[in-house]
């Protein structure tokens, strides 16, 4: 059995048609995403659509959370306040509805699905962390899926093992290349996948919409810019 990690989509319905398509040629059975699946880009009420026509259990991230309570600058040209009002009524009690963490068990491996980590919806796990340590220290599951960083990476610490799923719709690796992490149950092997999309679409969807032009250069390029 193979299972799909995915984050971070931010709204992104071509990053993550890219990578469905993907996950069909590598016969994946389920998919987990661990949340902001809205957010920076101009179309979440696609993005969502996507989510259930391929039923995706997701939990919540933290732009997820502050979106749908409201939590932005009331200008028009802040992403959260232009995603609120565009999302549709039944999309926003979707995002309202879901969970903030998740386990599961696949072949007798438990784990947890965070956005952030254990404790805050919002904390970076970066790689090189110190707080990756305690993490693990006080990881009850096998295995923690956290996001939220836009960096995948799989480390393994002691007797756990912690995997960050990169970004879908929203890389900061240097490139605008889309990744997930696929799970084999039988191997109990985790690998991070990069998927190839074009991003010229989204970023030609996002300047009609009159989004951010920062944030159209941000998804074209791969990186934060200062």
């Amino acid at each position: 059995m193979k299972i799909a990690f995915i984050s971070d989509i931010h709204s992104n319905y071509y990053a993550l048609k890219s990578v469905l398509e993907n996950l069909k040629k590598e016969n994946i059975n389920e998919i987990y995403s661990a949340g902001d699946i809205i957010g920076y880009h101009s179309m979440p009420n696609e993005v969502i659509k996507l989510m259930k026509e391929n039923n995706i259990i997701s939990i919540k991230g933290n732009h997820d959370y502050d979106i749908i309570n409201k939590l932005f600058d009331e200008s028009i040209k802040d992403f959260k306040t232009w995603t609120y009002k565009n999302l549709t009524e039944e999309n926003r009690e979707y995002i309202r509805n879901l969970p903030e963490n998740l386990v599961i068990s696949k072949n007798n491996i438990k784990i947890k699905i965070v956005h952030g980590s254990s404790r805050d919806i919002a904390e970076y796990l970066f790689e090189t962390s110190e707080l990756l340590e305690k993490e693990a220290k006080n990881l009850e599951e096998d295995v923690l899926v956290c996001a939220h960083t836009h960096f995948p990476y799989i480390k393994k610490i002691d007797d756990k093992i912690i995997v960050n799923t990169g970004s879908v719709g929203k890389p900061k690796i240097g490139t605008p290349t889309p990744n997930y992490i696929v799970f084999d149950t039988e191997k109990k092997e985790f690998e991070i996948k990069y998927v190839e999309y074009d991003v010229d679409k989204m970023c030609e969807d996002m300047k009609k919409k009159g989004l951010s032009e920062k944030h159209i250069e941000e998804l074209r390029l791969g990186k934060v810019i200062a």
